[in-house]
């Protein structure tokens, strides 16, 4: 048996440090960002001091999370208002329903588990809606159409 031992070839398609911070300079991109869309003062302040909080993580995966999902609400995503994602209240008549259910489920709550954006003492519950989930998600949905500016399915 003979064998011939030939190193594989290996192509990279991944971008290198270098190119990456040579197409960064290219687009003029600067961080943290210069402007943030929409360039409004009331949403520029919210990302400046979110890029702020992002910062002072000390987990480089959690920081990365930050960053990425700042980047995302400020350049990516549309919002309601000039001043970023805007509040809108939900029909009265599905609040109440939601609330009765939540206060009916909370002796039988399940706990959630391990949740790194809800802190406190105690572990987060989840309380089992049901079919409630489907309706309200029927009942919310022109008002998801209008701010999507499409039907949705």
């Amino acid at each position: 048996l003979l064998l011939t031992l030939v190193p594989p070839i290996v192509h990279s398609l991944q971008l290198t440090e270098s190119h990456r911070l040579a197409e960064y300079l290219r687009r003029n991109h600067t961080y943290p960002p210069r402007h943030w869309v929409p360039s409004t003062p009331g949403w520029e302040a919210l990302h400046v001091r979110r890029v702020e909080q992002v910062r002072r993580i000390q987990d480089d995966g959690k920081r990365y999370e930050g960053w990425l999902q700042s980047v995302t609400s400020g350049f990516v995503s549309p919002n309601f208002t000039e001043f970023g994602w805007g509040l809108a209240r939900a029909p009265p008549d599905i609040v109440e329903e939601l609330k009765q259910r939540l206060h009916e489920g909370l002796p039988t709550a399940g706990i959630e588990g391990d949740v790194d954006s809800i802190g406190g003492d105690l572990p987060p519950l989840m309380v089992d809606i049901g079919q409630l989930s489907f309706t309200t998600l029927d009942v919310l949905r022109p008002m998801h159409e209008e701010w999507a500016g499409v039907p949705l399915k």
